[in-house]
């Protein structure tokens, strides 16, 4: 993977540049963790068992260096020990010992960094009511370029839940162009199992147009798409593997209360 791409990390909190984004940051990391097989998911099918993210032994295999955004995520869990296996609650443990009980600490010390060293953000520090720190973030003006595109795709994800009905194929097209991105949209999470029938329905016979709405008709798109990790991840999972992968992180991470003052924007933050 390419530090010099936008990973989807990075394009979470380019598109909700605030601390209260830390949990879908961390989502989208174990996502791409999941497309390199640095990690795999242990999906449960029952509700007395839980879920678990195993670690895999292809780390070594990898040829590419990981970000040093992922690579924190890897190394929280490894460090948190209890072999190559750590059920939900412990993965909830390993992100919230690393990186704060609201895993504020991943935004402002792992994520917002290289988007600040590349002039996509600005961080500004204060103290709400003269003395609690806070830390708010802006995008700068190549920052809003970039973001314009994301809030496009975004714009076509929330569509999702009014497709499934009237142009089911449109549907699944736009889930599986956001890829991990998907994410980002609460009402497209819950279509999860409505795309997962039109995926089953159509069968091998389907071959999905991955699409992504770069371009703003003024040649944006060419170079913005260079930036981006999107496409490729999107690509890199097998269909049902991404939405099992979007279910399961949002349980690893749904203890975690981003609203938590370990860092945080002092109650806004955008």
């Amino acid at each position: 993977m390419d530090q010099r791409l936008l990973t989807p990390a990075e394009a979470a909190l380019l598109l909700a540049p605030k601390s209260s984004s830390a949990s879908k940051c961390l989502q989208a990391a174990l996502l791409s963790l999941l497309s390199t097989g640095r990690i795999a998911i242990e999906q449960s099918n029952s509700p007395f068992k839980e879920s678990a993210i195993l670690l895999t032994k292809k780390a070594s295999l990898t040829a590419s260096p990981l970000p040093s955004h992922l690579k924190a995520v890897e190394e929280a869990l490894i460090a948190y020990g209890g072999g190559d296996r750590l059920v939900s609650s412990k993965v909830l443990h390993a992100l919230q010992k690393r990186f704060g009980y609201g895993f504020g600490r991943y935004v402002h010390e792992e994520v917002a960094p290289g988007l600040i060293k590349r002039d996509l953000l600005i961080r500004r520090e204060g103290k709400w009511l003269g003395l609690f720190p806070t830390i708010r973030y802006e995008r700068t003006a190549r920052g809003t370029a970039i973001a314009s595109p994301l809030e496009r795709l975004m714009s076509a994800v929330n569509r999702v839940p009014s497709l499934i009905e009237t142009n089911p194929n449109e549907a699944l097209n736009i889930a599986l162009s956001a890829g991990a991105l998907l994410i980002m949209s609460t009402t497209a999470r819950r279509q999860i199992p409505a795309l997962r029938k039109l995926l089953a329905e159509r069968g091998d016979d389907f071959v999905p147009v991955t699409h992504i709405p770069l371009d703003n008709g003024e040649g944006e798109g060419d170079a913005i798409g260079k930036l981006l990790d999107i496409v490729d991840m999107a690509l890199s999972f097998e269909f049902d593997a991404l939405f099992d992968g979007i279910d399961a992180v949002g349980g690893f991470t749904s203890g975690g209360d981003s609203s938590s003052s370990d860092g945080g924007d002092g109650g806004g933050g955008d």
